[in-house]
């Protein structure tokens, strides 16, 4: 079979080129990291890192929820820590005036102090998150929770709940969701009762018990003054809110158990995307050095052959 000068040009020019690819393809994949640069390299390794990847992203997602989820959890759960310092305060007050020993002005002065503690009461009540919204309102976060009524009739000052009962859920994992918020009718309301411990059937908050209480102590006497319901009713509501600092730690419990799945699951995850697409740095380092040797052979090999022709083998 009769070769030609110009088949023999053509087959080390082919050879040069396929060289120059295989370099071009190393040092991508060197520079990228990665071995599955487009779907066409490998289809089926391509479509499942792409099914992980979207799985990544939304682990992400949920990873975001859970910190806004606690951060909001926190910041509420310290707010009735506060809650709870005044309340028992107010109980040791109660306590204390019910000593039918003071004198007028003895009482006059834990009843000066109870308005404090019910001012201080109604501000965290009506607390406010770094957005501006109420965090004890449900759904309604722009509607102050806690007002004091202007049609009583009592002749002391009472309080109404102004919110809703919403609570706003967010998803953490695509099996669980959990409330961010307690609304205050459910916080700070609760069942009253009488001086001997049993319900009213009617229903109460924490700021009309005190303001009860101070009513109590400027119209009463020190011999018949019977603080015994005020002191039940400070107790109820300081158990309503203990309830509720209890359900926030127990959500908080379960968003840290799905955080940590979530963690394991993205190690895992991203270790497998990386064994189908992403290159290994010394085999590429490698296959780098083998092209480029490769090429350099070829491209030798193909400037001899330009300088010969078949009469220099005759």
């Amino acid at each position: 079979m009769r070769i030609s000068s110009q088949q023999i040009y053509r087959q080390g020019l082919t050879s040069l080129q396929k060289n120059q690819e295989t370099v071009s393809r190393a040092n991508l994949e060197l520079s990228s990291g990665y071995s599955v640069i487009t779907a066409g390299d490998d289809p089926a390794a391509a479509t499942q890192a792409s099914r992980i990847s979207s799985k990544l992203a939304q682990s992400s997602q949920y990873q975001r929820n859970n910190t806004s989820l606690n951060n909001s959890l926190s910041y509420e759960e310290s707010v009735l820590d506060s809650v709870e310092t005044s309340m028992l305060r107010v109980q040791s007050l109660v306590n204390e005036a019910g000593n039918g020993a003071l004198s007028d002005s003895d009482r006059e002065a834990i009843a000066k102090e109870l308005e404090d503690r019910m001012t201080e009461l109604q501000d965290l009540m009506n607390s406010k998150d770094s957005s501006g919204n109420y965090i004890f309102s449900g759904h309604a976060t722009k509607t102050e929770p806690f007002t004091a009524d202007t049609t009583s009739t009592t002749g002391y000052t009472t309080y109404s709940y102004q919110g809703d009962s919403g609570k706003t859920s967010i998803d953490i994992s695509s099996y669980v969701s959990l409330a961010k918020n307690d609304p205050g009718d459910s916080v700070f309301t609760f069942d009253e009762v009488d001086a001997d411990g049993n319900s009213t059937g009617n229903s109460t908050n924490i700021l009309n018990v005190v303001s009860e209480t101070i009513d109590a102590l400027r119209n009463s006497s020190g011999d018949d003054i019977d603080l015994s319901k005020y002191l039940n009713n400070v107790d109820a509501a300081y158990n309503t809110v203990l309830g509720t600092v209890s359900g926030i730690g127990a959500r908080q419990n379960v968003a840290d158990n799905v955080q940590a799945t979530l963690e394991a699951n993205d190690v895992s995850d991203t270790a497998q995307r990386a064994n189908l697409v992403e290159a290994d740095y010394y085999e590429a380092v490698t296959n780098l050095t083998q092209s480029t040797s490769a090429l350099q052979i070829a491209q030798a090999s193909y400037v001899k052959i330009q300088g010969m022709s078949l009469f220099d083998y005759l």
